[in-house]
């Protein structure tokens, strides 16, 4: 969130996915990694980033089942409308 505070304010775009860890860009599921992505989508919700979230995570693995595929993107797709929606509300209580 240092580096957040900042380049927030100039960012119009954010690229989010995890990192497992071994020194290459894995493009992890949010919650699967060494990064705080869902906490830091948290923050964007939380501070009403009203610029784009693109998802980069690597399904590769599920190409040979569609429905995998599709239930797996469904989740990551939820799960950062959630996170930032709990951020949103986070801050509204905030202020009340």
């Amino acid at each position: 969130m240092a580096a957040w505070d900042i380049v927030g304010d100039q960012t119009v775009h954010v690229h989010a996915a995890n990192n497992a860890g071994n020194g290459r860009d894995s493009h992890a599921p949010l919650e699967v990694g060494v990064v705080p992505v869902t906490r830091f989508l948290e923050e964007l919700g939380a501070r009403r980033f009203g610029g784009a979230v693109t998802l980069e995570i690597n399904f590769r693995p599920l190409l040979g089942d569609r429905i995998q595929l599709v239930a797996a993107m469904r989740h990551e797709l939820e799960l950062a409308r959630e996170c930032l929606a709990r951020g949103r509300r986070r801050a509204e209580a905030a202020r009340t």
